[in-house]
């Protein structure tokens, strides 16, 4: 019987209500199993290091009208943590009964809290608890939880219970046209639905050191694919600044949804760590104007050594005055549109369509809206964000990525565009681009500055 190896973990999450939403519907919960029982966090920002010995990790994607997804995905977390509370520590051997079992609890509360005139609701869940290095995923509708690991990159653990995922399984389409389907936002397991009793699946495999599990909301797996996301966490100091990198980047695609993230980083083997969880204090309000960008609300930043955030900056500082671009981002969001479920209830099927806001591909959704001349000083834009240090971390990550490239941080009414420039014509950009599947989430477009508009 394989015994667990105890490791330290770094944890961080974040949430972002994203640049449409009016009201947050996610929820995450963490708890870290310590001598006294059970350290939970489930709201603000977090970082910290745990003993790796018991770990739980919960994402929770909520829906329905008015307030009831906010109800629905703090109900489902609450149970998690009510039910974990009262079990204590969680044997290998049983991890998946436990996990099973939080689920439907999780389930049969939201279906009474429905029935006592909430209105309609769901949500869906997520669920990994670390045994040492062991991992056992369960889940219930499109919230997922991935593992990334060097050298293989980012790998799903768990298969979405959505309509375009039955279309991929059955052949019918692939999974780059599941990306941007318009039906990608139908559910067809959620938990709180009445007469339709979810049937959880479940994963487990065992961990190494350097791996990272990721868990999040579809906010973020929606605005960017698989690849984009890893290249974020392999760039990322840690799981802290990854957390930040991945909502804004996924704001940055548009943030049609409310975005969440959990990230829990498996490092050495365990030694003297602490095992009760502390929030990253923060004022900031959890709702924002739609359209209007607003950093995720890490008020600490922890990972990036200061020496290299002063030199990334120092060299935007030298480049920020070289040119502005003037092209607006076109927005590609439609209306919200009220859930609706499907089906014959008597046959046990149905179909949930979570608030479906139309999302394009994150490159086209950051498409330029001029046409360029054919010379000049042309770029590849690969992000735009809100933070100066995010920019500088990203800048940084692509400067180790392509030393030999010309990077630049842009500042454009009040975001930061990281750039790599200095292509002489559109062609020699869009080749450099086409060379690496990274770069191909970027755009290229003529950067305007002084003395561009005469060349013109």
């Amino acid at each position: 019987m394989h015994e667990p190896a105890v490791h330290t973990v770094q944890i961080a999450a974040a949430s972002h209500v994203g640049q449409v939403r009016q009201h947050q519907e996610d929820a995450f919960l963490i708890g870290v199993l310590g001598e006294t029982g059970w350290s939970w966090e489930q709201g603000g920002p977090v970082e910290t290091t745990a003993d790796g010995s018991c770990l739980l990790l919960a994402v929770a994607d909520g829906m329905g009208g008015l307030n009831a997804g906010e109800v629905a995905s703090a109900t489902a977390v609450d149970m998690v943590r009510q039910m974990l509370s009262t079990h204590g520590r969680v044997a290998p051997n049983e991890a998946a009964t436990v996990l099973h079992q939080a689920l439907l609890s999780a389930h049969f509360t939201i279906e009474k809290e429905s029935a006592k005139g909430q209105g309609e609701m769901g949500s869906t869940l997520v669920i990994a608890c670390l045994i040492g290095d062991r991992l056992q995923v369960a889940w219930v509708g499109d919230s997922r939880c991935y593992r990334y690991r060097a050298g293989e990159g980012l790998r799903p653990l768990t298969k979405d219970h959505s309509l375009v995922q039955q279309m991929v399984d059955e052949g019918s389409i692939t999974e780059a046209e599941a990306f941007l389907h318009p039906k990608r936002n139908v559910i067809t397991q959620s938990l709180g639905i009445p007469g339709h009793d979810p049937e959880p699946d479940q994963m487990d495999t065992l961990l190494q050191p350097g791996d990272t599990i990721l868990l999040c909301s579809d906010g973020l797996n929606t605005m960017l694919t698989d690849g984009q996301m890893a290249h974020l966490l392999e760039t990322a100091d840690g799981p802290g600044q990854a957390a930040d990198l991945l909502i804004e980047a996924a704001n940055a695609a548009g943030g049609q949804d409310n975005i969440t993230v959990v990230l829990a980083a498996v490092r050495e083997q365990f030694a003297n760590v602490k095992t009760t969880l502390e929030a990253i204090p923060t004022a900031a309000p959890t709702t924002i104007p739609p359209n209007r960008p607003k950093p995720s609300q890490k008020l600490i930043f922890l990972m990036l050594p200061l020496v290299a955030i002063l030199a990334a900056l120092a060299i935007w500082s030298a480049t920020r005055e070289q040119g502005t671009q003037d092209e607006e981002m076109p927005q590609a969001v439609e209306s919200d549109t009220a859930r609706e479920t499907t089906g014959d209830a008597a046959e046990g099927n149905f179909e949930m369509e979570k608030d479906s806001v139309g999302a394009a591909s994150p490159t086209d959704t950051m498409a330029p809206a001029v046409t360029a001349p054919p010379t000049g000083n042309f770029v590849i834009q690969m992000h735009t964000l809100s933070t100066e240090k995010s920019a500088a971390a990203a800048m940084m990550g692509l400067q180790k990525k392509y030393p030999d490239r010309e990077i630049r941080i842009q500042a454009v009414d009040g975001q930061y565009k990281v750039l790599i420039a200095g292509f002489g014509n559109r062609q020699e950009a869009e080749d450099f681009r086409n060379s690496d599947e990274y770069l191909k989430k970027g755009f290229v477009y003529l950067l305007k500055g002084p003395g561009d508009d005469e060349a013109q």
